[in-house]
């Protein structure tokens, strides 16, 4: 029985499948906002940021398609069962799919790449609803920093912050004193969806502890919940270690053979734990923060046998401190409880002061995703961070949450740069030869390097008409193209340029589309064909002095010319 009650329409994952607008966020000022119905205030800051189209595509997907059938109860796509290792290569899978969607060539196709960004939102928000990062302390101030986000995806996501998401591994370091109680450490495979599933490594039919590596605590250390911070003789969230003997422990009673200790003082390290999320806990990856069943003494119970959580005949718990702790758990938390047992915050009657800072955490986090998608199409050889700020991105729109690595910086090098469009030939409309002519959108962006990308600028061009016949309408010049953009490039003196474009798809066959909006994706029914242009990397010494550099790009779509020169105003 799945006894997360998680009220999907209303979780935290919907109200906050956002990219930040340019705002901190201030947990105090979120606690009445954002309620069951209300969702859709929550997620309209999307708007200003992404194109209609993609903007809803991403919601719907990061919604339900994580609550649809079987996927409901994978730890791994709903951060839960201390399964962060998991989690951090799902959000990974995730990612790594939608930057190869998004790559011009064969694998085209950045109505899927919205998909998989958009369900990578979701382990990456459920993350602060289901764990007790809030219950560690953070945000540590009143408005969200970078700082409070979890290390997964900021310190130990690479050099520069922004590289995949990685989990240190049981009780690994996490940040300072904070270990990871992930103890179960199995060998994944990607599905062609980019669902991460256990491999059945002794191929005995079935998944189980066989197929993974199960760690436990040293010989020595105690284990216990720290005292709940606001009421008395409770246990709260945050389970602490003593691992050098000094610590003092007392114990609440339950409803069952053992007691939960509570770690009064002597705490050498706190545990980053998730909360169990579905009964019974049928295998050793549906409770990965204390697997096994445990003795009076607190070690594993002889033989091994799996902590299923199961109500013994006849007894229904009352869920003080959950069912798991009549099992010997040290941890004695699930997503459903009592007020001090309960470890989740998907809405705000969850936990009226912590869902608020959950939602924080949750809503700069995916602003941060933003920058960490930037980052890595900017990697590819191929140009799809372009075809990214060109297609998703709306023009007058900043893409530069604050707050974030991409946040809006204006540090001005020596001079500005001019880019300018001559003409696009148009080589393939996209259209079927009875559906001719072409609505044609086309899209500029002039941007930093995605490394650093703190600034950018855009223009549009479209819908027009237009055609592949190679005739005096199947060239672009003058109005029919995107007017020139301009910017002064940062320090480094590198920027780069790109030219992406759509044909709408909204109308009927047979001639022009009466019903061309101009938008990409915008009624999120019939995906418009993408029209490749071209996406160049370029410094400050490609521009001369005086006059203007031409340069000519060809793709399978379109042969573009375009102009750099200097401009004023750095």
């Amino acid at each position: 029985m799945d006894i997360k009650s998680r009220a999907r329409a209303a979780s935290l994952c919907v109200v906050a499948a956002a990219v930040a607008s340019g705002m901190s966020v201030s947990p105090a000022d979120l606690s009445q906002a954002f309620t069951i119905g209300n969702h859709e205030n929550a997620t309209s800051v999307l708007r200003p940021f992404l194109r209609r189209g993609v903007y809803d595509d991403i919601v719907e997907e990061h919604d339900d398609w994580a609550d649809d059938g079987p996927r409901e109860d994978v730890p791994w796509i709903h951060a839960d069962d201390c399964a962060f290792t998991e989690t951090a290569a799902q959000v990974n899978s995730f990612q790594t799919r939608a930057v190869a969607r998004l790559t011009p060539g064969s694998g085209l196709d950045p109505w899927s790449a919205s998909d998989q960004f958009g369900r990578s939102l979701h382990p990456v928000q459920d993350f602060y609803s289901h764990s007790n990062w809030v219950e560690l302390g953070f945000p540590a101030a009143r408005t969200t920093r970078m700082s409070d986000l979890v290390d997964f995806g900021t310190r130990l996501a690479g050099s520069n912050g922004l590289g995949p998401w990685s989990a240190p591994g049981p009780l690994g370091v996490v940040r300072r004193d904070i270990r990871s109680a992930d103890f179960v450490t199995p060998r994944l495979r990607r599905s062609d969806s980019g669902f991460l599933e256990v491999i059945d490594v002794n191929d005995d039919g079935r998944t189980d502890a066989k197929d993974a590596t199960v760690s436990d605590f040293p010989a020595g250390w105690r284990v216990g919940l720290l005292p709940h911070p606001t009421l008395s003789g409770k246990a709260g969230f945050v389970p602490g270690v003593d691992r050098n003997g000094d610590g003092q422990f007392t114990s609440l009673p339950t409803f069952g053979p053992h007691e939960v200790p509570v770690l009064q003082s002597g705490a050498d390290f706190r545990l980053l734990i998730s909360g169990v999320g579905a009964r019974p806990a049928t295998s050793v990856f549906k409770n990965q923060c204390d697997p096994y069943e445990r003795d009076v003494t607190g070690n594993r119970a002889q033989p091994l046998t799996i902590n299923t959580c199961t109500n013994p005949p006849g007894l229904q718990f009352p869920d003080h401190y959950s069912c798991i702790a009549y099992h010997g758990s040290r941890f004695a938390l699930t997503h459903n409880g009592t007020d001090d047992s309960e470890l989740r915050k998907d809405k705000s009657a969850d936990g009226p002061t912590r869902f608020p800072k959950a939602l924080a955490l949750a809503r700069l986090q995916t602003a941060y995703e933003w920058c960490r998608l930037v980052n890595r199409t900017g990697r590819s050889t191929r140009g799809a961070d372009g075809l990214l700020l060109a297609l998703w991105v709306k023009e007058g729109a900043s893409p530069h949450p604050e707050n974030t690595p991409c946040a809006a910086v204006t540090a001005p090098g020596p001079a500005g740069v001019r880019v300018s469009v001559d003409r696009v030939r148009i080589l393939a409309d996209q259209d079927i030869d009875e559906d001719e002519p072409g609505e044609i959108n086309l899209s500029l962006v002039l941007y930093d390097p995605p490394s650093q990308f703190h600034q950018s600028v855009k223009s549009k061009v479209g819908p027009l008409f237009a055609n592949d016949d190679g005739g005096a309408a199947s060239t672009l010049d003058g109005a029919n193209v995107p007017q020139p953009v301009q910017f002064c490039p940062g320090p480094t003196e590198q920027f780069r340029v790109a030219l992406h474009g759509w044909d709408d798809d909204e109308g009927g066959d047979n001639g022009a589309e009466g019903a061309a909006n101009g938008d990409y994706n915008q009624d999120n029914s019939t995906p418009d064909d993408v029209i490749t242009g071209f996406s160049a990397r370029h410094s400050l010494a490609d521009v001369p002095l005086e006059g203007s550099t031409a340069f000519t790009a060809v793709s399978g779509d379109t042969e573009i010319t375009y102009r750099l020169s200097r401009s004023s105003g750095c």
